[in-house]
């Protein structure tokens, strides 16, 4: 069974005319995918990620600031995803990017 993560991240998602969403997307649990950096090789990998919106407002294209919670799947995630991490957000092409504020939670 694969680890799940749970983080505290803020976003920001480019606006439409720059590749943003060219939609909204709901506040509850929307599957987005996180490209992050390994903390000592580097390169990147792109995790599966359920990301719920704090205040539970959609998501909306060239927001600012969001704070969101990230479930991360993956086993070696804690390689590449860290407090103070930076990450690019994905919805078919790079809509935004964020901060890890923290880590909330791991199951097993």
């Amino acid at each position: 069974m694969m680890k799940r993560y749970k983080y505290q991240a803020v976003i920001t998602l480019y606006p439409a005319h720059r590749g943003g969403l060219q939609a909204n997307l709901p506040a509850q649990a929307r599957c987005l995918v996180v490209r992050a950096h390994h903390h000592d090789t580097h390169r990147s990998k792109l995790f599966s990620t359920v990301v719920t919106a704090a205040d539970d407002l959609p998501f909306h294209a060239g927001d600012t600031g969001r704070v969101v919670s990230l479930q991360v799947n993956g086993d070696d995630a804690t390689q590449y995803v860290h407090a103070g991490d930076h990450f690019g957000l994905w919805f078919g092409t790079e809509v935004g990017f964020g901060v890890v504020s923290r880590r909330v939670v791991t199951w097993p």
